[in-house]
């Protein structure tokens, strides 16, 4: 058996620090984020989706695309049980999410690939949307062996 993945090397303070922008905010999924990320301390921006002043002043990384909103926003579901693949090409970036992913009870994050990936794993999502439809869940990923 592998070992277990490490989380990045990010101090509680540094992530503390941080005022957390999530775009597409005011939909299920970005305000699910928010409230988990908020939950777990962090200070949170929400915002709507403008591409071209967003792009120019940031680091793109992808991640969360697969999460359920309803297990994000259930004030029931004390632990969010599953994994958030993290892509991108810049590794600080992709680290920082990864850890800001680890902030919420239950969750990891893992990196999967270069940023030119993240059209497979919203493919995959559609996939994960059917399942939950029909059976009625609010299952996730969970990646073994690392």
């Amino acid at each position: 058996m592998a070992a277990a993945q490490k989380s990045p090397d990010y101090a509680a303070d540094d992530l503390d620090a941080l005022v957390i922008g999530v775009l597409g905010g005011t939909g299920e999924e970005g305000r699910g984020l928010a409230r988990r990320l908020a939950m777990a301390g962090s200070r949170v921006i929400i915002g709507s989706r403008d591409a071209g002043r967003a792009v120019t002043a940031t680091r793109v990384v992808g991640a969360f695309h697969h999460v359920p909103a309803a297990a994000l926003l259930d004030p029931e579901v004390a632990d969010v049980d599953m994994d958030v693949l993290v892509l991108g090409d810049d590794r600080q970036a992709t680290d920082l999410v990864q850890a800001l992913a680890s902030r919420i009870p239950g969750m990891r994050g893992v990196y999967a690939g270069r940023l030119r990936n993240c059209g497979q794993v919203e493919a995959l999502t559609a996939n994960l949307v059917s399942v939950n439809r029909r059976y009625k869940a609010h299952a996730g990923l969970r990646i073994t062996d690392i």
